[in-house]
């Protein structure tokens, strides 16, 4: 073959920085050029490297730029950061570059191949492409693919960890992160998650970091990652191991039990004034308190860890009920060091008060030596951690009980209540005959019977109806004309949003929650008596929390049946929703609130895998029909509360995720401040930064307090939101959105609860 009858004089397969150069540059000598890349134009610099890498490097430098700057007179607010943001920036800057690259090709003339090329004999090669195979002959070949981190597939949880490549697109900041390997790249990984808020544990297996860099600027580094949080703790074994540990920059010393005897390094340890572990195996009460004793003379920091030094140890032998004793001994933290088998006895010791745990682990318990095989399994160790988080939250407080938000629900379905035994008028006083005690619990406990007995009713109580805490009150709440800035509503139900209108109340609309049985009544029997005089006002509605059957609605499954039923229920409720338009006087279409999906039983799900579920909700409304209505879905909590019992949620949290979600869909929102004040304390972040985000996104508003993170429909003032300040943002970014005051059993006793949270809501709305 001639070199006039190649295709080309030369082909380079890659598209990275030596590919692209080396194929513009032989262009420009007037080569005839192709070049093949599968991915990106740009190479692991530009894509995934260098650029990515400095972009994010430059981010985190800015929370120590914030705070030096109040030294110079600016008054900076409390900073606030976005890692999705962040990603799409660095998308997009890297986009722009790999533009450049290929513009530069094209200038050149060089011929671009987007897909993958393989060799099919000597001087010829197939390129997958989008548009099909393509074949080309090339005089000369350039193999120019670079490489790629290599993961080794031999390490038992392995899977669980991303190389440098994946960590430039994670879906969710991470709260955590360990860095394995102290070379440039991981001290840089190091540094830039750090400084973006990450809790950051570095692990390397070497003497020092930056091995084969100037020993004193891999000290200043070492020195600087400590002084911005980066701890680092390691066991000396003599007094020379405890000098290089001194002069490397330890933050923390371990003592192991061996060591508890040997005065003369616990002396040396001790004087240097550093947070100490010390363990106490092999050791004897006396010998304990000898140790103690000489680390109160210094002053030293210490916790004392109950162990037993045998390899594997037996379950008889641990004896956590110890650490009880070393807490009176060290007056000091106490933990647990174990080596039996298994890791559920760390649990026990930290329902016993342990605030330390050591546990070895190991990538293969067959390794030599006995501590291997009493070791954890990355995965192992793993869950236990999860697990010990799990019970410290069981521990709980020893203050006075109080009734938990899921307790609520049942008391409301499986407790007693106070209920009238025969029809009693107002003005008439309430007598022990005139009242019994019938399940279920949703109005005054029984415990409250001396309290109502001889009092004067307020109001007609038929028989079978339930008295409430109104009742026994001297100043009940009782509906009147309120005044706000923007349209507000009340929840109700078809049974009992007569008696609601009844009681006097002028709301702007009305907002009808769902159950599944209302699904199934006759809207023209519901509303027959507005049949030809429709409601002056306006309403919206709420999709049912439960279907038939417990069915939760979910257009997240990948469970083909679950998602066709959810879109079917769906389709269902709205269809419903707009045969109400004829009994209401309302032109605009309704808001339908909407709970579209991402519950979970068993735990959250990872964050990984929360794009596709929101894909999968975004391909499920395709199938569904909400014209004529305002499909707005809410807010959510990170454990909502159905069936009873605590669930998990997944989606619809993150204000980020929630504005991505607004953008792709074209809906807006329902902006439910309890969901999300929720959403906030669970994520430790402000909920003044929801609100930024969610507000403005906001077709319609469920106001309500939360308190902590799983205490949703809380009355108004009773729970963490900071009113004043919401209400200056939802005027600023949400106004004449309309609102409900969504408040736990606040229809009872004709909305008593409602009218409570319009009262307090009056002053700051």
């Amino acid at each position: 073959m001639t070199q006039s009858s190649f295709d080309f004089d030369l082909f380079v397969i890659g598209g990275g920085s030596g590919g692209v150069r080396a194929a513009r540059i032989a262009a420009q000598h007037g080569a005839r050029v192709g070049i093949a890349e599968g991915f990106r134009y740009g190479g692991t610099c530009v894509i995934r490297g260098c650029v990515p890498k400095k972009l994010l490097v430059y981010a985190s430098r800015f929370p120590q730029s914030f705070e030096e700057s109040r030294g110079f007179g600016w008054n900076v607010s409390p900073a606030t950061f976005d890692w999705e943001k962040l990603v799409a920036a660095k998308n997009a800057e890297i986009t722009r570059l790999e533009g450049a690259y290929s513009a530069n090709l094209d200038k050149a003339g060089v011929k671009r191949f987007g897909g993958y090329a393989r060799f099919l004999g000597p001087n010829r090669l197939a390129i997958d492409t989008p548009e099909g195979r393509q074949e080309v002959t090339a005089k000369e070949v350039l193999i120019a693919t670079g490489g790629e981190p290599v993961m080794p597939e031999d390490l038992p949880g392995v899977e669980l960890a991303i190389s440098s490549n994946e960590v430039f697109d994670l879906p969710v900041f991470p709260k955590r992160i360990a860095v394995v390997g102290a070379g440039y790249i991981g001290v840089e990984f190091a540094g830039i998650f750090h400084g973006l808020g990450a809790k950051v544990t570095q692990i390397h297996r070497g003497p020092r970091v930056l091995r084969g860099f100037d020993v004193q600027m891999a000290d200043l580094i070492v020195e600087t990652y400590r002084d911005k949080g980066i701890d680092i703790m390691c066991t000396p074994w003599d007094l020379p191991s405890l000098e290089v540990l001194l002069e490397y920059g330890i933050d923390g010393l371990k003592i192991a039990s061996a060591d508890l005897t040997n005065h003369a390094l616990l002396t040396a340890a001790a004087k240097e004034n550093l947070p100490m572990i010390v363990s106490t195996g092999m050791s004897t009460e006396d010998e304990i308190k000898e140790s103690v004793a000489l680390l109160r003379r210094y002053g030293a920091p210490y916790a004392l860890l109950q162990v037993q030094s045998t390899y594997p140890a037996p379950f008889k032998d641990l004896n956590l009920r110890y650490m009880q004793r070393l807490a009176e001994i060290g007056d000091c933290p106490v933990g647990y060091s174990g080596h039996e088998r298994g890791y559920h006895i760390p649990m026990a010791a930290v329902a016993l008060g342990a605030s330390v745990i050591e546990k070895h682990f190991t990538i293969d318990r067959n390794l030599e030596g006995n501590d291997h095989k009493v070791s954890l399994l990355p995965d192992e160790f793993a869950a236990m951690v999860r697990q010990i988080r799990d019970v410290e939250a069981a521990l709980g407080t020893a203050e006075a009980r109080v009734v938990a938000p899921g307790e609520f629900m049942n008391r409301a379905n499986l407790a007693k209540s106070l209920v009238a035994a025969r029809d009693i008028k107002s003005g008439e006083r309430i007598t022990a005959d005139a009242v019994d005690i019938k399940s279920p619990g949703r109005g005054l406990q029984p415990n409250s019977l001396d309290k109502l007995v001889g009092r004067i009713a307020r109001r007609d109580v038929a028989a079978g109806d339930f008295f409430y805490e109104g009742d026994i009150s001297d100043n009940p709440a009782r509906p009147r004309d309120y005044h706000f800035r923007r349209p507000w509503g009340v929840p109700v139900r078809y049974h009992d949003f007569q008696a609601i209108l009844d009681a006097g109340a002028k709301p702007d609309f009305l907002e009808f929650h769902y159950s599944y049985k209302d699904l199934d009544m006759d809207v023209d029997e519901v509303f027959a008596a507005y049949k030809d005089n429709p409601l002056p006002m306006g309403y919206t509605c709420h999709l049912p929390d439960l279907f038939s059957g417990d069915f939760i609605l979910d257009l997240a499954s990948f469970d083909d049946a679950v998602w066709e039923r959810s879109i079917r229920e769906l389709q269902r409720t709205i269809d419903i929703t707009k045969s109400l338009r004829p009994y209401f006087t309302q032109e605009q279409d309704p808001v339908f609130i909407a709970t579209l999906g991402g519950f979970t039983k068993e735990g959250p799900v990872e964050p990984e895998r929360i794009p596709a579920m929101y894909d999968r909700i975004i391909e499920g409304l395709k199938h569904v029909d909400y014209s004529g209505v305002r499909l707005a879905p809410q807010t959510l909590p990170p454990y909502p509360w159905l069936l009873g019992g605590q669930q998990y949620h997944n989606l619809f949290m993150s204000p980020e995720a929630l504005r991505d979600f607004a953008e792709r869909s074209g809906l807006q929102i329902t902006y439910d401040i309890s969901h999300s004040m929720l959403s906030a304390n669970h994520e430790h972040r402000p909920l003044r930064e929801y609100t930024e985000i969610l507000a403005p996104l906001a077709a319609h508003l469920h106001i309500v307090d939360g308190k902590g993170v799983d205490g949703e429909g809380v009355q108004i003032d009773e729970g963490d939101v900071n009113w004043p300040e919401l209400a200056e943002q939802l005027d600023r970014l949400a106004p004449g959105v309309s609102f409900i005051p969504e408040i736990w059993m606040g229809h009872v006793n004709n909305g008593e609860g409602f009218w409570t949270a319009l009262d307090r809501l009056e002053k700051y709305l």
